[in-house]
């Protein structure tokens, strides 16, 4: 008997650290707790196991259960409550909930909560995902002084009160993604000195201030991808000394500010994917520590110049991938990257890949480069025969998804397959422009051309202008300007400058040349008189296709037929409208658009428009007779005098109080007075009286 009790014992130890094993473990979820589980839900003890939070806990799950209302016959004891997925508006939780930690009322419709939610001195998790909220108000959320996690996302967020997170000490992590925030206040983040992830996607943010983060020196991660994000201020970033993760991608960003990354000493994941970036100038990305860059997606990026990126010492992987528009990377755009291994740069229009880049690189492993338009001549044999040396075993090329696109003769041949070369030949330049076939352009407009090319030895690039001119260095005179050698600008655009403009790409064993026609035209701009007054016209204008265009233009007008100078009058940037007033009336007036450059003036648009007549505008009436004014006022007069008498007749009568009349004498007295002279309706004296007031003013 005495063995079997141990044997009893024992056997219930086990079976209780088996339990306790499947529940910390996950292999059993849930165990029974007696307590008046709410109709439709589940009452367990068991391990709460989400993105944010795990911990074996006391859960009452009412997710999807039909609710309008939170339940209010919740044990007092409730550790995890989960309404997810109901219809409930207004978050009116029962009272005595101290120890609950973690509260999900996401995908529900919820508008407002009452002051019952800051008695919630234990809550951990707050979770409020996909419901209806638009505002949130000072001291929202004071009292849940240990509050770790704050979702707030797929709401309806518009406006946020500057003490709206006072007192969430212990926050770390806060999302706001998917809202309509358009701007960011630094007072938010006062109150939350343990943040370290912060979320704030798909809002409409449209800039970044400075300071905005001043008393954020915690955070590790902020993400702000798909905003309209278009400015970012040098010091919008000062005080994250310690965030590692920012996510900028699909914004409005044009530019990249180096300048603002000089605040972030321990960034490593920086995030451009998506935004309409045209070129990375010398210098955009330098001197930071950065690991993991990516700059993929861009709809725009076309050019990436000589040292773009300088002096970035742990980067090890870079993403370049997938931009539409990618033509040309300079050999010489990495300066000091010693670390680099991975160089993704497929799915862009590139037609070579400089032996120069790889040999600037010398710790790269990894290099995907399909997927472009690569040119087979000699200038890609290093790749083809690095990819078939026997020896080769430090970089991977993916070779052979590697095809090429031109010349014809091999189009669609996998580089593999060519012939390997045992010295380095020299190349016939072939030029890459940046330009379309054709422009339609309007006099005052600018005309940007950009052109690079490969070859081995390396081309002189010379540019040749439709008067025959040939420029060959970085030049400026007078409208035109060589920049860098491979940018042709032409500014104030004149109809001389119409014709056909060449890139030329040269070396020791030829060249190639680019062509585009330009044709220049007048500004698609067209004058329209508005209906014209006695001394007034009002011209209007449409069809300017830049605002900024109209600062260079000129109305000129004077007399129809006249042979009088023009009379001027210089627009605004922003002018749609000009009235000219002090017009001789019933005349033809001239009126024209000029574009002005310098000294030389181009007609844009002319009309021709007429001011109102005298006679027109002269309202009432015109001549009047004397006698024709005094029997008016002898009628007016003996009107009123007759109106009088009848009063005085009615008064006498009430006074006679002592006699009366018979039928007959009312009826004679009733007939005998004119009623109809009396009570004429006053619209003729009216119109009279004005048209008297206005024969005299006139």
């Amino acid at each position: 008997m005495h063995l079997s009790q141990r044997e009893l014992i024992k056997g219930r130890l086990i079976i209780f650290l088996l339990l306790g094993v499947k529940l910390f473990t996950g292999i059993e979820s849930r165990m029974d707790w007696n307590v008046e589980c709410p109709l439709k839900c589940a009452c367990y003890i068991g391990r709460l196991d989400t993105e944010n939070f795990k911990q074996v806990m006391k859960i009452v799950n009412c997710t999807k259960a039909g609710l309008s209302l939170i339940p209010q016959n919740l044990s007092s004891s409730t550790e995890a409550l989960i309404v997810s997925s109901n219809s409930i508006k207004d978050l009116n939780l029962p009272p005595r909930m101290r120890q609950l930690k973690y509260l999900d009322v996401s995908n529900n419709k919820v508008t407002s909560f009452d002051k019952q939610i800051q008695k919630l001195i234990q809550l951990r998790n707050l979770n409020l995902r996909s419901n209806f909220i638009t505002s949130l108000r000072n001291g929202q959320f004071s009292g849940l002084k240990y509050l770790i996690n704050l979702d707030l996302s797929k709401n309806k967020l518009r406006y946020i009160e500057k003490h709206a997170f006072g007192g969430l000490n212990y926050v770390q992590r806060l999302n706001l993604e998917d809202n309509n925030l358009n701007i960011l206040e630094n007072q938010w983040f006062v109150g939350m000195p343990s943040l370290k992830w912060l979320y704030l996607s798909r809002n409409v943010l449209r800039e970044l201030k400075n300071g905005v983060f001043d008393t954020s020196n915690h955070l590790d991660t902020i993400s702000f991808k798909e905003n309209k994000i278009r400015n970012i201020e040098h010091n919008a970033f000062f005080g994250l000394e310690q965030l590692a993760t920012l996510d900028l991608s699909n914004n409005n960003i044009l530019s990249i500010p180096s300048k603002s990354f000089l605040k972030l000493p321990n960034l490593k994941k920086l995030n451009f994917d998506g935004n309409p970036i045209y070129r990375l100038v010398q210098e955009t990305f330098c001197n930071l520590n950065v690991s993991v860059l990516s700059l993929s997606y861009m709809p725009h990026l076309s050019v990436i110049e000589e040292g773009a990126f300088v002096n970035l010492t742990k980067l090890i992987s870079l993403q370049i991938h997938d931009n539409q528009k990618l033509v040309f990377i300079d050999p010489n755009a990495f300066d000091n990257i010693p670390s680099l291994r991975n160089l993704y740069i497929h799915n862009n229009r590139l037609r070579v890949l400089p032996h120069k880049i790889i040999q600037s690189l010398p710790s790269i492993k990894v290099c995907h480069f399909y997927s472009n338009l690569l040119h087979c001549d000699c200038n890609i044999d290093w790749m083809v025969n690095d990819i078939m040396s026997k020896n080769h075993t430090s970089i991977m090329y993916d070779g052979a998804m590697l095809m090429c696109y031109t010349p014809p003769s091999r189009y669609g041949l996998p580089i593999v397959s060519l012939p390997q070369t045992n010295e380095t030949q020299n190349c016939v330049p072939m030029t890459i422009p940046i330009y379309d076939k054709n422009y339609e352009m309007s006099i005052g407009e600018e005309l940007r051309l950009e052109c690079h090319a490969t070859g081995v030895p390396e081309p002189n690039i010379t540019w040749m202008l439709p008067n025959g001119s040939m420029l060959s260095q970085s030049i400026k005179y007078n409208r035109i300007e060589v920049k860098n050698k491979f940018i042709l600008i032409v500014r104030h655009l004149q109809k001389s400058d119409s014709g056909l403009y060449a890139c030329q790409a040269a070396n020791s064993e030829g060249f190639d040349i680019s062509e585009t026609l330009v044709k220049v035209i007048n500004k698609p701009i067209r004058i329209i008189a508005l209906p014209s007054t006695l001394n007034y016209i009002t011209i209007t204008w449409n069809g300017t296709k830049y605002w900024s265009m109209i600062s260079d233009y000129q109305i000129h007008y004077r007399e129809a037929k006249s042979r009088v100078n023009y009379r001027i009058v210089h627009l605004s940037p922003y002018s749609r409208r000009y009235t000219f007033s002090n017009l001789k009336s019933y005349t033809s007036y001239e009126f024209c658009i000029v574009y002005v450059y310098s000294t030389e003036m181009y007609p844009v648009d002319c009309i021709n428009a007429t001011s109102g007549k005298a006679l027109d505008y002269l309202p009432g009436i015109t001549s009047v007779n004397t006698k024709a004014v005094a029997a008016v006022i002898t009628i007016v007069v003996m009107i009123f005098i007759l109106a009088c008498a009848i009063m005085v007749v009615r008064k006498f009568k009430r006074r006679k109080s002592y006699s009366s009349t018979t039928d007959e004498e009312d009826t004679f007295v009733t007939t005998q007075i004119p009623l109809e002279n009396v009570y004429q309706p006053n619209t003729y004296m009216c119109s009279s009286k004005t048209s008297l007031i206005r024969a005299q003013e006139q």
